[in-house]
């Protein structure tokens, strides 16, 4: 009897020493341990540093794997059964995202879950563009950045390849960012806003095909290089185009809603057009007097004088003088006491000043509309034989040539003319 109580007592001795031998065994510590490790359909062999719990990657530690000579793939993070399980981050790891329609390898760097790219994260494309944002299941999504992103972009009723560097949304162009284009014989350079791959709020452009749709029906094609407001010529910009001719000229100024608005300037390359600066409103030239009056007088047409900047600005600020509908409307201004002989003198002197002239027969008289303003010119004596040309913003329906009249105007300069009726 006491024989066989000490046998199945080292019986179960030796049970329990087993057990534990077993307990404390399953598990150890390794470094650069060579193993595979078996991730969906793709087997990775590499250097496992971390616990082994059965031989199996468990708990945290590191894998890396290598790629070339001098290069390797790194996983930092929870490993269970074997398999990465958990978050951990990769760094140069080759994988494939998708993007959209298409998948697309590359390398990634940042953050994964149970081994799918999940998370935070930098990818380069083997094609050279890269990102840096948030990933879902290997997908990007929500808000992240591009460089040297390949993007076909609708321009102008045609399809350009470039490249776009900025704020993207699922991969699509969304936020701040810049873009670079063509196709055959269009070019396209974009900085400011985007909205679903588009154009849109604030941005400035530079393009050889810009096309501007005016309100009488002309449409001109030509440079645009300014500023946008959802994809159009808005705020300060420089447009270059020909006119039905072939003759090339150059619009400099303010634009909104796509057409010249605001102050501007035209050139012609033809010295035989004449330019003007002055305000524009929706695509026209809409001048105030005192630049309808600097447009008469830049001597292109039959009549050469230049008025000062003094008589401009009285001009702009008395623009209801011009034409006054009554001789009490300039008293305020008028000054009869002038001679004649002084303001031929010195017109500058008088640039703030209303005179009075008494004349002779009106030897030549002429009316037009110049870009929505009635302008009528005449030719006239004084009683000195000093040759005065009249330029009056309006009509005068009562006054005809051989008809005498009495004069009250602002001396704008010393000029001359040509005979052209």
């Amino acid at each position: 009897m006491g024989k066989k109580n000490f046998v199945s007592y080292l019986l179960m001795l030796g049970n329990v020493i087993a057990v534990s031998f077993i307990l404390v065994g399953c598990t150890r510590e390794v470094s650069d341990h060579e193993m595979s490790i078996i991730d969906g359909t793709n087997t990775y062999t590499g250097l496992y540093t971390g616990a082994l719990k059965g031989k199996k990657p468990t708990g945290e530690g590191k894998f890396v794997v290598k790629i070339d000579d001098s290069s390797n793939w790194v996983y930092n993070g929870s490993f269970s059964e074997g398999l990465f399980a958990g978050e951990g981050n990769v760094e140069n790891y080759p994988c494939e995202i998708k993007l959209g329609d298409q998948n697309d390898g590359g390398i990634y760097t940042g953050a994964v879950n149970d081994g799918i790219i999940n998370g935070v994260g930098a990818y380069k494309s083997s094609s050279g563009w890269s990102y840096e944002g948030k990933f879902e299941n290997g997908t990007i999504v929500e808000d992240g950045s591009v460089k040297a992103y390949p993007y076909k972009l609708t321009y102008e009723n045609t399809t350009l390849d470039g490249t776009y560097e900025g704020a993207v949304i699922g991969g699509v162009p969304n936020g701040v960012g810049s873009y670079e284009g063509k196709s055959d014989d269009v070019t396209v350079n974009y900085e400011g806003e985007w909205k679903d791959g588009n154009f849109s709020g604030d941005g400035k452009l530079k393009s050889n095909s810009y096309t501007i749709s005016f309100k009488d029906g002309v449409v001109r094609t030509g440079e645009y290089e300014g500023a946008t407001l959802e994809g159009k010529a808005s705020g300060e910009g420089i447009f270059k185009a020909e006119n039905d001719s072939g003759v090339k000229y150059v619009y400099s100024g303010n634009f909104a809603n796509g057409l010249f608005d605001g102050m501007g300037t035209i050139e012609y390359e033809s010295e035989d057009i004449k330019n003007y600066s002055g305000h524009f409103s929706e695509g026209d030239y809409a001048p105030t007097k005192s630049e309808l009056l600097v447009y008469l007088g830049n001597g292109k047409n039959f009549v050469f004088y230049k008025p000062s900047e003094d008589t401009i600005k009285f001009i702009d600020a008395h623009e209801n003088l011009f034409m006054a509908d009554s001789l009490e409307t300039i008293q305020e201004f008028l000054n009869v006491e002038v001679s004649s002989n002084e303001f031929y003198k010195t017109p500058d002197k008088f640039d703030d000043v209303l005179v009075k002239v008494k004349t002779k027969k009106i030897t030549q008289i002429r009316q037009e509309d110049i870009y929505g303003n009635t302008v009528t010119w005449f030719g006239v004596d004084d009683v000195n034989n000093n040759r005065i040309l009249g330029i009056c913003c309006g009509e005068l329906p009562n006054v005809n040539n051989h008809d005498s009249i009495v004069l009250y105007g602002l001396p704008v300069n010393i000029g001359s003319f040509q005979n052209a009726f």
